[in-house]
């Protein structure tokens, strides 16, 4: 088995908010020649044209990891490098953002052939693929005809590596205990238009906070919701996550929902946040006991915010449901073990010897 001389990440967007950042950030301070290459947006050419110089500089003993969600970035990969060991590091095909668009059944129909056919190639043109769920690799199986030993389950996880640069004193916060947090952008998986409603039955002396870049002017909350619509450094992040008792999750009832994870979910455990949810079997992968994450279902959103003021008044419970949670993820999916999981599939896949100490 020969050693890895190279390892690429290819991305035409910002890894410090993608998934495949967490794998690029987790290989800090390991023995690998690795590094990032930003691609321009929809400019194909120039694309084609750098990674076609790429391909004469790398050699045989290099590795591509394709970001997500840059399918059409492993068809240019391919067709500019048809010898490349690529990975595609997508978490989820394209064609279920179609599920959060509120488009005309005209619109989604074009949409969906058009974005199945580019999610199809690029599942089709990689040597592996690595999704975010056992639920999704069953998805993408199916729906795409991917053979089952080319797909394998990566969790997203969370950038500890940023969070450790920094002053543990500046993170050293008092816990509201009666303070949640919702992070992450508005869509129909995401529930906003519920919360929103639900809001005007929590109890006043609830805190919510919702951060969030994208939200519609029309959507009201209640008063006792603080709104912030900027994008939080890592020390904002962690000080609004270590402020709060609960962490909102995905509210919303779509069929995403139901193999999908958010980032919040890892950085809601990662800062023992019990996080609150829409059962779904995504989640239920991840943490298969009820005392561990917070579940509702069908409640109304006056029984909704019942339910949040019933956890908050037991303190005792929310804090043993995040000590539950984080030892899940310090075994399972911390920085560390996403990082050594998938450059053991690739040294499998490609019988190339990538040394990490």
């Amino acid at each position: 088995m020969e050693n890895i001389k190279h390892l690429y990440f290819l991305s035409w967007e910002d890894l410090s908010y993608s998934r495949t950042g967490v794998l690029y950030h987790g290989l800090t301070g390991r023995n690998i020649n690795y590094q990032a290459i930003n691609f321009p947006k929809k400019n194909y050419l120039k694309t084609f044209k750098t990674l076609r110089k790429l391909k004469g500089e790398a050699g045989k003993q290099s590795i591509v990891v394709v970001g997500s969600p840059c399918s059409i970035l492993v068809i240019i990969c391919r067709a500019a490098w048809p010898q490349a060991n690529i990975i595609y590091d997508s978490g989820w095909p394209l064609i279920d953002g179609l599920l959060s668009r509120n488009y005309s059944v005209l619109v989604k129909l074009l949409s969906y052939i058009k974005i199945y056919i580019v999610d199809f190639l690029a599942y089709k043109f990689s040597n592996l693929v690595s999704v975010e769920s056992e639920s999704q690799k069953k998805n993408i199986q199916r729906k795409f005809f991917v053979r089952k030993s080319k797909v394998f389950v990566s969790y997203t996880g969370f950038n500890e590596a940023g969070v450790n640069t920094l002053n543990p004193k500046a993170t050293e916060l008092t816990k509201n205990p009666k303070q949640i947090i919702f992070r992450g952008k508005y869509n129909l998986e995401s529930g906003l238009d519920f919360f929103a409603k639900a809001s005007f039955f929590l109890n006043p002396e609830v805190r919510a906070l919702v951060i969030s870049t994208n939200l519609p002017s029309e959507l009201k909350f209640s008063p006792n919701v603080e709104i912030i619509s900027k994008r939080l450094s890592d020390l904002e992040l962690a000080q609004q996550y270590k402020n709060s008792a609960i962490s909102l999750g995905q509210l919303g009832n779509s069929r995403r929902t139901a193999r999908t994870i958010p980032h919040k979910f890892y950085e809601s455990i990662y800062f023992e946040v019990p996080y609150l949810t829409r059962k779904s079997a995504g989640i239920k992968e991840l943490l298969p006991n009820d005392d561990q994450v917070i579940y509702f279902e069908n409640e109304t959103p006056n029984e909704f915010a019942k339910l949040i003021s019933e956890h908050l008044a037991n303190i005792q419970s929310l804090n043993s449901r995040a000590e539950k949670a984080k030892a899940v993820y310090m075994s399972k999916f911390s920085q560390d073990q996403i990082v050594n999981n998938f450059i053991s599939r690739a040294e499998s896949r490609f019988r190339l010897r990538i040394n990490l100490s």
